[in-house]
Formats: structure tokens, C-alpha cells, sequence
């Protein structure tokens, strides 16, 4: 891709390099929607549907709180299936709304069905769930990390990862008793 000389003095490649180089990679929630047709653009991939059911369904099964499981799940479930997951391709802010519900509203839900676990509860193993989480989110907000997450559907699952601790983090801080 050319570059402008002050870019490549820098290494870096000027913005019309950076969106072409966009366009041709492909998000895992798809290319970013044009204003008119954001309402229809709901993610279907069978697998991502395939795996929100069977982990629901496995936790739903087997937890008391079937509410709460229930509840949970169908939230994460609209976050990744509803055109906020295509939005979030374009906007930041749309990312952000992503990851906060399912922090806020999805994890604490999933997370209060969750089985006990005594050990999880030591002040030590909650201080070091919460700094390796804090970590793990400054690390893929960085520009280059963040922007990887654009051409690979891997490395968009995986940015998810600390989000997924987090769900077991709150489940073992606030365990409501059965």
C-alpha cells in the first residue's frame, strides 16, 4: 500500500492506506452498515447461535437459579445477535454499549447461577482476577490490539476471554446464598 513520506518515516500508514486495508478485511460482525440498512442487520452465524444455546441450555439444566441463567443468556444472546453487534464495527461507542451489557447486565445474571466454589472467595484470588482483567482490557483497547480484533474472528473471541473471568470473578464475590 503506498505511504506518504511522513508516514513512512513513521511506520505508519496514512488513514486512506488504514481504510483500504479495513474494506478489505472483514469483521467478525460483518462490514460496517450503512445508515439505512443497520435494522436488518442482525448476526445469524450458526455457529455463534449453535454455541449461545447449547452453553445456555447446559447452564439453565443445571442450576437452581433458572431465571437468572435464563435471563443472562438471552441478554449476551441479543448483545451478539442484534445489529448493535454490525455497529459495533463502526463505533466505538457501539463496542463499548456492547461490552457493557455484557458486563453489567449479562455477567452478574450468568454469573449469580453459577455453582460455588469456596476457594474463589480468599481476598488474594479476587485481587488478582480483578488486576489481570483490568490488564487484559487495557491491553485490547491499545490501537494495535484493538484493531486486529477487525481482521480476526479469533482474536475477537479471544478479547472476549477476560470479559468470561469476569463473569466468574463477580459470581464468586457477590455468591447470593441458595
Amino acid at each position: 500500500m503506498p505511504r506518504s513520506p511522513r508516514s513512512r518515516r513513521k511506520g505508519r500508514a496514512t488513514p486512506i492506506a488504514f481504510r483500504r486495508e479495513m474494506a478489505q478485511a472483514t469483521a467478525y460482525c460483518g462490514t460496517p452498515p450503512l445508515p439505512g440498512e443497520l435494522a436488518a442487520r442482525f448476526n445469524l452465524d450458526p455457529i455463534l447461535i449453535a454455541a449461545l444455546l447449547a452453553i445456555a441450555a447446559l447452564h439453565i439444566l443445571r442450576t437452581r437459579r433458572v431465571a437468572s441463567a435464563a435471563t443472562g443468556w438471552a441478554i449476551a444472546a441479543v448483545a451478539f445477535v442484534s445489529p448493535l453487534c454490525a455497529l459495533s464495527v463502526s463505533l466505538f461507542a457501539a463496542r463499548i454499549a456492547q461490552h457493557m451489557i455484557l458486563l453489567l447486565l449479562a455477567a452478574p445474571l450468568i454469573a449469580i447461577a453459577l455453582p460455588d466454589r469456596a476457594a474463589m472467595r480468599r481476598p488474594a484470588a479476587l485481587w488478582g482476577a480483578s488486576v489481570a482483567f483490568l490488564i487484559a482490557l487495557w491491553f485490547w483497547h491499545m490501537p494495535a490490539p484493538y484493531e486486529a480484533t477487525f481482521r480476526s474472528a479469533a482474536l475477537y473471541w479471544l478479547m472476549g476471554y477476560p470479559q468470561a473471568k469476569l463473569v466468574d470473578w463477580i459470581h464468586h464475590r457477590f455468591k447470593v446464598a441458595e
